[in-house]
């Protein structure tokens, strides 16, 4: 055989890694409900996933017209919809396939008035299953721990009762209904909305860094919110988490309850008893039952129904170990659209819905939750721009190429940056975030020399090293999954 065709054959040979086209993270679907599940001042009770119908589509895309002339009519909803409204539809988008994510959520206890907490906690667990009824997934063990909590607070709480608010004791917890469209991803791992096609970008998984202190920095989701958090070790060898300000053992952030009333495998599942990891948990375990140096802030504490919170918390203190480890080799790992819940939650959870630590009537409440319910739409379609802590996706109008398969690989660099939402700007800065940078810092831009083997050479002058295609050939052990590190 001719040499030179020998070597064609050698190079075009799994040139191409279908680990990367068909990663089942394409489907962001999850991703979705674990940041629904973490809305602020919220708690998942109840869910259902369903085929988005007609009516679906058009009441999201009017909800807001609905709601004010809805208030306007003083109608039920669905009868006011029935009576003055004819729905039409166009068939040209009948190609965009939806299904819907219906939500309901009860209001966080602690966020309601004492003197109409226990009245509305009472009313929450009776109206418990009837509120539920019909959704295909129900968390029964939040209605557990609506009722140890009522227990708990019980004798604090009774006297301060106000049972002569007619309008607040017949009210409960629960929100009304919320509902998501999710677009159904295509066959070939794409998402068509409008007929235009959107991929989802890879991103660098650890975007955290050790600092002069030795500590670990990194990002962590919590309750809505992001946040950078240091975790470290001290002079005893016990793990701490710097966290608002406190340095506290890691089990009494992640658990609110005795810790000495657990095993140490009931909270923490490590294989390997000889490993790093084992040795130094467990005797922050240890430190932790003494039940001493608690979080001044009682809600610094994560709550049962937290997973996410602890999960993330968890894998900093993992990273931080292997960081520490002399030996320790650091690879560049990729994630398919890393950044994406940090997008939803700078969404879903705006500043002027969040109440901090003003309670108020259940009644006022239940009104803070109103989700708008082409979110996830709106964001796949704006996060196909160029923005280096923005972009998300990329489409084939944005970028255009006559091959999906470039797409399907484009990489855009994660920052260490934390996002914020706020606009208490002045002057000409009103309306603008004051809390950083929304741009990569030049240093970052750049692609590294360890990088090169892994992401293409071949970039824009504008955003050498920002964005450009990982390797076709990248070894799947340089992909993690979500929620797996």
């Amino acid at each position: 055989m001719d040499i030179t065709k020998m070597l064609q054959r050698c190079g075009d040979k799994n040139i191409v890694n279908m680990d990367i086209i068909k990663n089942p993270d394409r489907d962001i679907t999850n991703i979705i409900f674990d940041c629904y599940n973490n809305l602020k001042n919220a708690i998942l009770v109840a869910y259902t996933y369903d085929t988005a119908g007609v009516e679906t589509m058009f009441d999201a895309d009017y909800k807001a017209i609905l709601e004010k002339w809805k208030k306007e009519k003083k109608a039920k909803y669905g009868l006011f919809k029935r009576n003055f409204l004819k729905i039409s539809v166009d068939i040209e988008n009948f190609k965009n396939n939806y299904m819907v994510l219906k939500l309901k959520y009860i209001i966080n206890p602690d966020d309601v008035s004492d003197k109409f907490k226990l009245i509305s906690l009472d009313n929450t667990i009776q109206d418990f299953h009837e509120e539920t009824s019909g959704y295909q997934n129900v968390f029964y063990e939040r209605l557990e721990d609506l009722k140890t909590k009522r227990n708990e607070e019980f004798e604090t709480l009774f006297p301060l009762q106000d049972y002569s608010n007619v309008k607040e004791i017949k009210q409960n917890l629960f929100v009304q209904e919320q509902n998501i469209l999710i677009p159904i991803i295509d066959k070939t791992g794409k998402y068509i909305i409008n007929n235009i096609p959107y991929y989802g970008v890879h991103n660098c998984t650890d975007a955290g860094r050790i600092t002069s202190n030795s500590e670990y920095s990194f990002k962590i989701f919590r309750n809505g919110k992001i946040t950078t958090t240091m975790v470290g070790v001290n002079e005893d060898d016990v793990l701490y988490v710097r966290y608002f300000g406190e340095y506290c053992n890691p089990f009494h952030i992640m658990y609110d309850f005795n810790i000495a009333d657990k095993e140490f495998e009931e909270l923490v599942d490590i294989p390997d008893k000889e490993s790093d990891l084992y040795k130094y948990m467990y005797k922050t375990y240890l430190e932790a039952r003494k039940m001493t140096n608690l979080p001044k802030n009682i809600k610094n504490r994560a709550a049962s129904h937290e997973d996410t919170f602890r999960s993330d918390l968890y894998n900093g203190l993992v990273t931080l170990i292997q960081k520490l480890d002399v030996e320790y080799q650091p690879v560049m790992l990729f994630e398919h659209l890393g950044k994406l819940e940090e997008a939803i939650y700078s969404r879903i959870n705006k500043k002027h819905r969040m109440n901090g630590d003003r309670r108020i009537p259940p009644t006022a409440a239940v009104k803070r939750v109103n989700l708008d319910p082409l979110a996830v739409v709106t964001l796949i379609k704006s996060g196909a721009g160029d923005k280096a802590t923005e972009q998300l996706f990329v489409s084939s109008t944005t970028e255009p190429n006559p091959f999906d398969l470039f797409q399907l690989f484009y990489y855009v660099k994660t920052s260490q940056h934390t996002e914020t939402t706020s606009t208490k700007g002045k002057g000409k800065n009103k309306g603008k975030s004051t809390n950083g940078k929304t741009t990569l810092p030049e240093r970052e831009k750049w692609l590294k020399y360890n990088e090169m083997a892994y992401i293409g050479q071949f970039t824009s002058k504008n955003g050498i090293g920002k964005s450009s295609t990982i390797h076709f050939h990248l070894p799947s052990d340089r992909l993690i999954r979500r929620r797996t590190r």
